[in-house]
Formats: C-alpha cells, structure tokens, sequence
C-alpha cells in the first residue's frame, strides 16, 4: 500500500502541464473586468465598482463573490455605502 498521500500521489501522476494548469486560477470575462476596475481604484465597495463600469450593482455582487471563493480579492475593511448600510470595502490580494 502506498504511504503518501493522496494529493501527492495525484500530483505525481499528472503531466507536468497539468500541474500548471492545476495552480492557475480560471477567470472569466465580467470577472477580470471587475478585477481591472478594482486595480484602477485601489480598494472599492461594489457600489463603487458598479459606478465604474457603468453596470448594475447585482452584476457585480455574484462576480465579487466568485473573485473572494477563487482567492483574487480580500476585504480591506467595512464603510457606509449609499444606502447607509455598511459596505465592505475590497482590494485585490497581493
């Protein structure tokens, strides 16, 4: 019985393409076009990136939500938005 783990054992098996493919994260289109206007404004709510592209504030809010799961953005801390209530405020993940 083999004594490594499974990851590992997998990792060893994959080509070496594979395992690039495997550390890179996948974006799509909306998502990279949030993270560009992100790294125009520095740190931003989603109302504010929302402004930016001229969007919507529900097109924007589903794509944050991807980008905070994939690991590309982080909260930099909480403000108060237009409505009043608070707003996190995010930035992109060094």
């Amino acid at each position: 019985m083999n004594e490594l783990p499974l990851l590992t054992q997998i990792k060893r098996a994959m080509q070496p393409t594979s395992l690039q493919a495997y550390g890179t994260v996948n974006l799509q289109r909306r998502e990279r076009e949030v993270m560009s206007a992100l790294q125009g404004l520095g740190a931003a709510t989603n109302e504010q990136i929302a402004t930016a592209l001229g969007w919507q504030i529900n097109r924007v809010t589903g794509r944050m939500k991807a980008l905070r799961d994939k690991g590309q953005i982080t909260g930099a801390g909480v403000t108060t938005g237009l409505s009043g209530r608070p707003a996190t405020v995010w930035k992109l993940k060094q």
